[in-house]
C-alpha cells in the first residue's frame, strides 16, 4: 500500500514535468525559426522603458 502511493505520487510529478517542459521543445524550435520576433521585440521595448 505505501509503494502505490509513492508510485502515485511519482507519477503526478512526472506528468508535471512534461507539462511544463514539452512546451517549451515547441516553443524554442519556434523562437529558433523566428515566429515570435515580434513579442521579443515588444517584450525589450517595455522592460527598457
Amino acid at each position: 500500500m505505501v509503494t502505490d502511493l509513492l508510485f502515485s505520487r511519482s507519477w503526478i510529478g512526472s506528468v508535471q514535468y512534461a507539462l511544463i517542459y514539452l512546451p517549451a521543445l515547441v516553443a524554442g524550435r519556434l523562437f529558433d525559426l523566428g515566429y515570435f520576433k515580434i513579442p521579443s521585440s515588444s517584450c525589450k521595448v517595455l522592460l527598457l522603458e
